[in-house]
């Protein structure tokens, strides 16, 4: 018979058993209904706005949680809030036809005819089912190319415009000594490779305009996340571009046979159905690239690029790239650097108006004199990113020797972010301040040489006035 302890013991143990049997079942099922996608986490070496974040001092909470081995958000200024391998040279797949489509915009009309060929017609994958024959303007050629992603489309495109480069002698941007390319689909490729040195795609390197890379096309095409976001950043500012990649589906025409048919088109980007704020832009896949998008959205006044590259399912990606535009918007902080506790007035020809005082600011010409200023546009409201910091001004004084008058510029202030030019604005003079005259002057003089033995200042102290609130992170306050 078992002792009490024994029972006891035995009683405990068991509990502990069911209860361990209990968290694994439970475990199991949250596996079996979780979404198909690997375990999201967080790195040391991701970086937030430009700082490691082994050295931030962040919360699990302040940090993005994707899947994505390769990551990178931008806004539409170009600010970088996060980084995950960004630079790293990899497979982009048909985020490649965002390169393409840059170029079709830049140097075709929407209304131009397009004769789909053979090569276009067979050359496989993902496709927009166009036949060799097949007569569409370029407009519905990119929304077959964006849409859908149909390689077809790219080529036919790549074709249209490398003839028109090749017939009116465009510069194709080749190095020296390098051989001119006799086929319009080379010298497509050619003013890719020249497009994104202007954009200052600095590891970039595109070798046909759909991004197939296996077999016949198995090259060292590659981007890297962040010169993906720059590439879909410029797109979106074509109305074309814009237009086309927020769309689900579309149905365009085209000549087939000599009668006009419609072909229906229905998106690869399921991030458009899936996020309220979403505005585009591309999908991509192949084995080589793995899982791929670039998503754009869009919440009040800003507009943030992610990309994702070689994720192990369809899903995550997706899943990713709004995780990280969440964790944005959820960053975004609108924020006013003009204040101040003191007002001045200021008279124009509309009458009086209050303005609030910016500094006190000492004439070098004067011991004991100072006017008044304020800034210009004080109601601007700026949208910063609150993980980036405090902000600074700087200010830059004009020669302030001679006489000042009312309403006259005498220097600028920048207000700086983690060292970067956030916003910049004048300081205007809210009163006359004359300089003093020959006789005012050599009193001047005479009083200051008296200061300066008695170890004092001889010029009054500039105050500023203007005051600037802390930037609180949201997701600590």
């Amino acid at each position: 018979m078992m002792s009490v302890q024994q029972n006891t013991a035995l009683r405990s143990w068991m509990l502990e058993a069911a209860a361990g049997l209990m968290c694994s079942l439970l475990c199991i099922a949250l596996l079996v209904a979780a979404p198909t996608r690997a375990f999201a986490y967080v790195s040391n070496n991701d970086i937030v706005a430009g700082q490691p974040m082994s050295e931030r001092d962040l919360t699990v909470a302040q940090q993005i949680d994707i899947d994505a081995p390769f990551a990178c958000m931008i806004d539409s200024n170009g600010l970088i809030y996060f980084e995950r391998g960004a630079h790293e040279p990899l497979k982009i797949a048909s985020m490649t036809k965002i390169m393409t489509a840059i170029l079709a915009l830049e140097n075709s009309s929407p209304t131009d005819i397009l004769t789909v060929s053979y090569r276009a017609a067979t050359v496989g994958e993902s496709s927009a089912n166009l036949r060799e024959g097949d007569q569409m303007t370029m407009f519905n050629m990119l929304c077959c190319l964006l849409i859908p992603s149909g390689n077809d489309a790219a080529t036919a495109i790549a074709e249209f415009i490398g003839e028109k480069a090749l017939a009116l002698g465009w510069d194709l941007g080749l190095e020296e000594g390098e051989e001119p390319p006799t086929d319009p689909f080379d010298a497509f490729v050619c003013l890719m490779n020249k497009k994104g040195r202007e954009l200052e795609l600095e590891d970039s390197v595109f070798t046909n305009p759909h991004g197939l890379d296996d077999g016949v096309w198995y090259s060292d095409m590659h981007s890297t996340p962040y010169d993906v976001c720059l590439m879909a950043r410029y797109a979106m500012q074509f109305d074309d571009f814009r237009r086309i990649v927020c769309s689900t589906g579309a149905t365009v025409d085209v000549v087939r046979g000599g009668e006009t048919r419609q072909l229906s088109l229905t998106t690869t980007d399921w991030f458009l159905a899936s996020y309220a704020y979403a505005t585009g832009v591309k999908t991509g896949s192949t084995d080589y690239a793995g899982y791929c998008f670039v998503g754009s959205s869009k919440y009040l006044d800003l507009e943030l690029y992610a990309v994702v590259l070689q994720c192990d399912d369809e899903n995550s990606r997706f899943i990713d790239v709004q995780n990280m535009h969440v964790w944005g918007f959820l960053h975004r902080v609108e924020y006013n650097p003009v204040n101040s506790d003191e007002t001045v007035t200021v008279a124009d020809k509309s009458g009086s108006h209050e303005e609030l005082l910016f500094a006190e600011v000492a004439h070098p010409g004067w011991i004991d004199r100072t006017f008044k200023t304020y800034l210009e546009n004080p109601d601007e409201i700026l949208v910063l990113f609150d993980i980036d910091g405090n902000i600074t001004q700087r200010i830059q004084w004009a020669s302030l020797d001679g006489n000042i008058k009312k309403g006259q510029v005498v220097g600028t202030v920048e207000f700086l972010q983690h060292n970067r030019v956030v916003c910049t604005k004048n300081i205007i003079a809210a009163e006359d301040c004359p300089a003093p005259d020959m006789f005012q002057s050599v009193r001047i003089w005479v009083d200051r040489m008296k200061l300066s033995f008695q170890g004092k200042d001889s010029v009054a102290l500039t105050r500023i006035a203007n005051t600037l609130p802390r930037i609180v992170d949201k997701t600590t306050a």
